[in-house]
């Protein structure tokens, strides 16, 4: 089965590729483009791994400022929370399941928020509580989700 993918994200993923992206400017985009287009089944897969990457490479960077890293989970959990909207259900359905395609997308957006949620520390001043949300998801370092 041919699984189509959307223009914006495959360009996102050679950005993501380039030498010193702004990780930042990365994750924003890809939040909005998430929010505004719909997403493809050959989206989901990719999508949640360029989140999971921009994590990644977040957590290795030592200096950031708390407001930088909670600007960049904020967009992160919101793409992975756009990628479980209803107005997505299409591209889930795109996937088969004879092939574990869906289990290893749900799999990749649970990695891809758990990546997000493991910036949250960083972002915490001492006795401070940092909640980051989005309607599908809430992640959150001493507090609790609303």
């Amino acid at each position: 089965m041919l699984l189509y993918r959307s223009l914006w994200l495959m360009k996102l993923q050679e950005q993501l590729s380039a030498r010193d992206p702004s990780i930042v400017r990365l994750a924003k985009e890809a939040a909005h483009y998430a929010a505004v287009n719909p997403l493809y089944g050959g989206d989901l897969a990719p999508l949640l791994a360029a989140v999971t990457a921009v994590a990644s490479r977040a957590a290795a960077t030592a200096e950031w400022t708390s407001e930088a890293v909670s600007e960049l989970a904020q967009a992160l959990v919101k793409s992975a929370s756009l990628a479980l909207s209803e107005s997505n259900g299409a591209a889930w359905r795109d996937l088969p399941l004879e092939r574990g395609d869906r289990a290893e997308a749900v799999t990749a957006l649970a990695a891809a928020a758990a990546a997000a949620g493991m910036l949250l520390p960083a972002a915490a001043r001492e006795n401070q509580e940092v909640t980051v949300s989005s309607p599908n998801i809430c992640k959150y370092f001493g507090g609790k989700c609303k």
